[in-house]
Formats: C-alpha cells, sequence, structure tokens
C-alpha cells in the first residue's frame, strides 16, 4: 500500500524543510495569507475538495485558464482605451 500525498508530504519534505540545514518554519494554510510577508516559510497545502485524481483532463484546465486570460487581456484593452481618451481631453 502505498502512502498518501499529505504523509509523503509529512514525512520526506516537511522533515526536510524542518532541518538545521534549511530550518523553514511550516505554517498552515489561511485563505486570507499574507505571503509577502513571509521569509523562510513553507506554507502546507490547502486540502481542496476535489480528488486529484478526478481532476478535468489539461486539456480543459488549460482552455479555463486561456477563457480567463483572454477575458483580462480584453479588460485591459478597455483600460487603455478610456486611458487614451482621457488624455486626449
Amino acid at each position: 500500500m502505498s502512502e498518501s500525498e499529505s504523509a509523503t508530504r509529512k514525512k520526506r519534505i516537511d522533515t526536510r524543510l524542518n532541518s538545521s540545514l534549511l530550518n523553514w518554519i511550516i505554517i498552515p494554510f489561511k485563505d486570507d495569507l499574507a505571503i509577502s510577508k513571509l521569509e523562510c516559510h513553507a506554507v502546507e497545502e490547502y486540502e481542496g475538495l476535489e480528488d486529484p485524481n478526478s481532476l478535468p483532463e489539461p486539456q480543459v484546465l488549460s482552455g479555463d485558464a486561456i477563457t480567463e486570460l483572454n477575458a483580462c487581456v480584453d479588460e485591459l484593452q478597455e483600460i487603455l482605451i478610456l486611458i487614451d481618451k482621457e488624455e486626449m481631453e
């Protein structure tokens, strides 16, 4: 029987991060975590609701990401148009 990903992380990765060589502090994930203030910290993974084996195919995920990015580009182009209009006035 193979160990779970969580057990592997705790047993193999966290022990190395806590070693005297690295001496990182392992902290739990929080939605409001201010990651910009962290220095030598490792953030525990958020235990998601989805089983990694039941995730959508990579093509579906990448398609969704591209759709989201295109929407962002469209919004940025609208902002640039507004900026140009303001500069012309």
